[in-house]
């Protein structure tokens, strides 16, 4: 199954928006918004790029050096540190 994104600012626990597969094409991917809108189906370049965009905009004092990715699956994934 194709992955999901979080999209965070510096240290944020709370992610700005989160891009996620579309459930009839995997391929195809989503922005969903924490107010609840979600966006077209676009591919995940795009999705993630719109994020950043559209996240930015909304708040004009953003920096996008900022912002990061994240795989929130890939947190459970990961083993334990020593």
């Amino acid at each position: 199954m194709p992955a999901s994104y979080a999209l965070h600012y510096g240290r944020q626990a709370t992610p700005l928006c989160h891009v996620n597969p579309d459930d009839k094409y995997p391929s195809m991917y989503r922005i969903h918004w924490p107010n609840g809108s979600v966006s077209d189906m676009v591919n995940l370049t795009r999705a993630k790029d719109a994020a950043v965009h559209l996240a930015i905009a909304k708040d004009g004092s953003l920096n996008w050096h900022s912002l990061r990715w994240d795989r929130p699956e890939r947190a459970q994934e990961a083993p334990p540190i020593d």
